[in-house]
């Protein structure tokens, strides 16, 4: 009941942390993620979900179709297009510990197995890294889902021997095909797992009922991916999209970029982290001074009592971090190695109860008070969360380089374009080329509208205005305003915290 308890309270504490303003932090929409908007209103006003949506370098279908289903049931809105990953983020909270659990029986006893699992999902709970990505719209998030969900029905099924967890696990790891790029390289993990098994399942005499098992989980998962392999043999120009141009393959010395980039990666956990303001507070380590403590706690005690737990676990970490390491474009990344975190945070949760166990041990022999170790154990817990909460909301989400990584000017475009009269036109200037005004023209659908005209810069120079137009810049060049200056020196020019409001005066 205790260990119920507790998971209960971690979800409610993950949700608050990945739903708590998600309209407003992060303070802006990307892009990127705007064309995933895009992309769902037409699949919600079409009704015919796509496998894969190529605008942008093309994206695996999922993700947008949940997105649409989103728009379906609440409308469009910031909130509808952003509750998707936030949900995706909070049952990976309950898939770590489902997953932590199933590896950790093997380590530990059940009763410590279950509360270093809730210790994983905690340390989860309260990842900067994972709430992050909890609260943008790239479809990555659903990575760590899919694995962990897929990956406890497997060792669940390893444990019990039943064929449905088999099943399930092959109908969850289908459906990843169907997430992210980086998921493909899972199937290095699959096959090593399947391997270790085999052997386990024939030292068990169960090797018949295991292969049948393994047979219904790769039929099933293959089927399900069937439909987006045959689209890749169609359209092979999509099977790697971008990634072909980061890829360390296309540089001069592909083994020295391999060797720089395994580097930075692994030392992104506990040295210098990814540095990219959208992924992170830029160049600070993904785990938090604890969790990465607990990862090396574990690590250390797995040379002592090694298993087919942690042979698992360590093939998991390397196998996802590659999608990171095989690239050479903006080092160390933390979307594309997202798929390590259920490995690593079942290893922080380990270390963490280990170094817990031991601390009560030492409380309990030194004859300390009952109430000492509650109380130190509660003060990790709640520093822990108001921690991530003071340098995530308070702290990363004011900071100007957020707001320009989130491209804050966009949204701030779409919004007084949709503060303006109906009846008014309305010219947004596309000063930074096609894709950024998917954000704008997204803002602008949230305000059940579509109506600006979105023009190049020099037709915004040339264009002849009519009294009653608005024209709206993308950010604050003053080249722009200036040539208006000069056609319509009566003009009036509003200026907003990051973009130019004119409204010429013929």
């Amino acid at each position: 009941m205790g260990v119920r308890l507790g998971l209960i309270l971690v979800l409610l504490l993950a949700a608050f942390l990945r739903l708590w303003q998600l309209e407003v932090v992060p303070p802006g929409i990307y892009p990127d993620e705007a064309q995933n908007a895009t992309d769902a209103i037409q699949t919600l006003e079409t009704k015919q979900p796509q496998i894969f949506y190529p605008a942008n370098n093309g994206r695996e279908g999922l993700f947008n179709n949940l997105t649409a289903l989103s728009f379906a049931v609440f409308g469009i809105s910031i909130w509808s297009f952003k509750i998707v990953p936030a949900i995706a983020g909070i049952l990976t909270i309950l898939g770590q510990y489902l997953l932590s659990k199933e590896l950790l029986l093997k380590i530990l006893d059940k009763k410590r197995a279950e509360l270093a699992a809730l210790l994983a999902a905690f340390l989860l709970a309260v990842s900067f890294w994972h709430i992050n990505f909890s609260r943008i719209q790239f479809r990555a998030i659903l990575l760590p889902l899919v694995l962990s969900f897929a990956f406890f029905f497997l060792l669940r099924g390893m444990r019990t021997r039943k064929l449905w967890n088999f099943a399930a696990a092959g109908v969850i790891y289908g459906l990843g095909a169907y997430t992210y790029i980086s998921f493909r390289l899972s199937a290095l993990l699959v096959a090593a797992a399947l391997l270790i098994w085999l052997f386990q399942a024939l030292k068990e005499q169960w090797g018949k009922r295991f292969i049948v098992s393994v047979c219904a989980f790769s039929f099933i998962a293959i089927a399900i991916s069937t439909p987006l392999l045959l689209y890749f043999a169609s359209h092979p120009e999509f099977f790697v999209s971008r990634a072909e141009g980061v890829s360390i393959f296309a540089k001069d010395n592909p083994l020295l970029a391999f060797g720089e980039s395994a580097a930075k990666h692994l030392a992104m956990f506990h040295v210098a982290g990814d540095q990219n303001w959208r992924h992170n507070f830029a160049g600070r380590p993904q785990l938090s001074v604890t969790a990465g403590l607990f990862f090396l706690l574990a690590i250390a005690y797995a040379f002592k009592k090694w298993n087919g737990s942690y042979a698992l676990l360590f093939i998991w970490f390397f196998a996802l971090l590659l999608p990171g390491v095989l690239t050479f474009e903006g080092t160390p990344h933390a979307l594309r190695v997202i798929g390590v975190i259920p490995a690593l945070y079942a290893l922080a949760g380990l270390g963490g109860a280990l170094f817990f166990f031991w601390l009560k041990n030492i409380l309990d022999q030194k004859k300390a008070p009952r109430t000492l170790f509650p109380i130190l154990l509660g003060f990790f817990l709640t520093s822990s969360a108001i921690v991530v909460f003071n340098e995530y909301f308070l702290v990363w989400a004011k900071m100007p380089q957020v707001q320009d990584a989130f491209t804050a000017r966009f949204v701030e475009a779409g919004t007084i374009a949709n503060d303006l009269p109906a009846e008014a036109r309305k010219y947004v200037v596309e000063s930074e080329g096609d894709l950024p005004t998917e954000t704008v023209k997204f803002i602008q659908r949230t305000g059940g509208k579509q109506d600006a005209i979105f023009i190049s810069i020099q037709d915004a120079e040339t264009r002849t205005f009519q009294k009653g137009d608005f024209l709206i810049t993308m950010n604050q060049e003053r080249g722009i305003i200036d040539a208006l200056l000069l056609r319509y020196p009566q003009g009036i020019l509003k200026i907003f915290p990051r973009v130019f409001l004119y409204v010429p005066v013929p």
